[in-house]
C-alpha cells in the first residue's frame, strides 16, 4: 500500500506545529482547548489538531468549536475580581490565545509515539456511541473499549456493537483526508487498519483545509469577566 506521493512528514515527526501554522493555512486559528496543555490549530474547514506540548508530536484530529478568548480574571457577583486558573506550563498565553472546544463528530487520538490509540465518537458535547482504544500496532483493546451514551459506558466492547463500515468511515472521512493534506504519513496502525477495513488509500482526496463558511478569518468572540449570577442564563 503507497501514498500517490511520499508523504511530507513521516507519522513520528516533533516539529509539526512549525508547518500546521505557516501562511499557507491564511484563515487558522492557532489556540487551545479546554482539555490541556496541547496547542491546536484549527483550520477554516472546521476541522483542527493538536499537537503536544513540549513534545511536538501529532496528539489529535478533530472538529473543535468557535473560537473564544477567556478571560484570565472573573468578576463575582460581589464585584471582587478573581484569577481564573489556567494550565501552569502555559502562563499567560491561555489566556492570551482563542480557546476552542472539541466539537461534535469523530475524534481520532494519538500515543507520543505518533501512532492511532483512539477512536472516539462524540455527540452533545460527550461521548456518544463506540470508543475504540488501539494497540501501536493496530490490535484493538477490548478491555479498553465499549458503547458510550451521555458520556457513560453502557455496554463492554462486542463485534457486534461496531457499525458495519465505521473503521472504514472514520479513515476515509477524516484521518486519511487530514493527513494527505498536511503530508503526515500513516502510522503502522493506521496502515493496518486500512487494509483490514479495505480502504483505497490511493483513492482518497486530501481536504481542502482553507474551504469554509464566509471569506475572512473566523471571529473569535471575548468571553466577559462577569460570573453570572443565580439563574442567568449566559453561558
Amino acid at each position: 500500500m503507497q501514498w500517490p506521493c511520499r508523504p511530507r512528514h513521516s507519522y513520528q515527526s516533533k516539529d509539526l506545529l512549525r508547518f500546521l501554522d505557516n501562511e499557507e493555512y491564511p484563515r487558522r486559528i492557532r489556540g487551545f482547548t479546554p482539555l490541556d496543555s496541547n496547542v491546536v490549530v484549527k483550520f477554516a474547514c472546521g476541522l483542527g489538531v493538536s499537537v503536544y506540548h513540549a513534545d511536538g508530536g501529532l496528539a489529535a484530529i478533530w472538529p473543535l468549536g468557535r473560537a473564544k478568548l477567556l478571560p484570565d480574571v472573573r468578576e463575582r457577583v460581589d464585584g471582587k475580581l478573581v484569577s481564573v486558573p489556567g494550565p501552569p506550563e502555559l502562563g499567560a498565553e491561555y489566556f492570551v490565545r482563542p480557546n476552542m472546544r472539541p466539537a461534535d463528530g469523530y475524534h481520532v487520538k494519538y500515543g507520543r509515539a505518533g501512532d492511532l490509540r483512539w477512536i472516539i465518537t462524540c455527540k452533545d458535547g460527550a461521548l456518544n456511541g463506540p470508543q475504540l482504544r488501539f494497540a501501536p500496532e493496530g490490535v484493538l483493546r477490548p478491555q479498553d473499549s465499549g458503547l458510550y451514551k451521555d458520556g457513560t459506558m453502557v455496554e463492554r466492547w462486542q463485534e457486534s456493537l461496531l457499525p458495519e463500515g465505521f473503521i472504514a468511515h472514520v479513515l476515509s472521512d477524516l484521518v486519511l483526508p487530514m493527513k494527505k493534506a498536511l503530508g503526515i504519513g500513516l502510522s503502522p496502525c493506521e496502515e493496518r487498519l486500512c487494509y483490514e477495513n479495505f480502504v483505497d488509500v490511493d483513492g482518497i482526496e486530501p481536504i481542502d483545509l482553507n474551504i469554509g463558511p464566509g471569506e475572512g478569518p473566523e471571529g473569535v468572540e471575548k468571553v466577559s469577566q462577569s460570573i453570572p449570577s443565580p439563574g442567568s442564563h449566559e453561558t
